[in-house]
């Protein structure tokens, strides 16, 4: 059987030593695909965040990746980056522990409790396409995240108006958004860097949670 290190790798550049080419990838992640697409075809290596990397572009490769996951492939992600996410999050578990949770998380998405799901997810849109349209001017994706956030805080966490306001809200929204932000910046954990104002929202954010969690245990005790 020919060893592993033999075998030959797909055409590309793994740059410089540590960074790799993650400079190039986080100043224009759509630029750098569509570039090394065209230099290097739909499957080419480079080095991110410490790592050397193989991309799939095509259907097909995506599709062998999914197909294959756990039999030749284990979901991994740079430290800087679970950190971020926790060890607990379904994206960074692995083996048993991830069909555990990922069993637990499809709950949440049953057909019979998602059709039941439907008015209020209306009267959730009602409430901000409201707010849209007294604003005069509305940046999509921000608005459209804001809607997704609030979607998922009060049906998959079931967070109440008397425990959290439309303002709130809002605020933990914005903050979720720094948070996200940080996933695939470059790993210096200082205050006025990506990451590290990422780490800082991610404490503020468990902290909010925490303190409905202890309430709620409060009101039933």
């Amino acid at each position: 059987m020919t060893p592993y290190a033999d075998l030959p790798l797909p055409p590309g550049n793994l740059g410089l030593p540590l960074l790799g080419e993650t400079l190039a990838f986080l100043r224009d992640p759509l630029a750098f695909a569509e570039e090394r697409q065209a230099r290097y075809g739909r499957v080419y290596k480079t080095g991110l965040f410490g790592r050397p990397t193989v991309v799939f572009t095509a259907p097909e490769g995506i599709r062998f990746l999914l197909a294959n996951e756990y039999r030749y492939f284990s979901v991994s992600w740079p430290a800087t980056t679970a950190r971020l996410l926790g060890p607990g999050s379904i994206s960074v578990a692995e083996g048993d522990l991830h069909k555990r949770q990922r069993r637990l998380f499809q709950r949440a998405f049953d057909r019979e409790l998602v059709s039941s799901y439907v008015p209020q997810m209306e009267s959730i849109a009602k409430k901000h396409a409201r707010r849209w349209q007294m604003t005069g001017e509305l940046a999509l994706c921000p608005a459209i995240s804001e809607f997704t956030f609030d979607l998922a805080c009060r049906l998959i966490i079931g967070m109440q108006d008397n425990e959290c306001s439309e303002a709130e809200v809002r605020e933990l929204s914005r903050r979720f958004a720094l948070c996200t932000a940080g996933l695939f910046a470059l790993p210096i954990p200082l205050p006025l860097a990506k990451y590290g104002r990422a780490l800082r929202q991610r404490q503020l954010l468990l902290a909010r949670i925490r303190r409905i969690v202890v309430a709620r245990q409060d009101a039933t005790d």
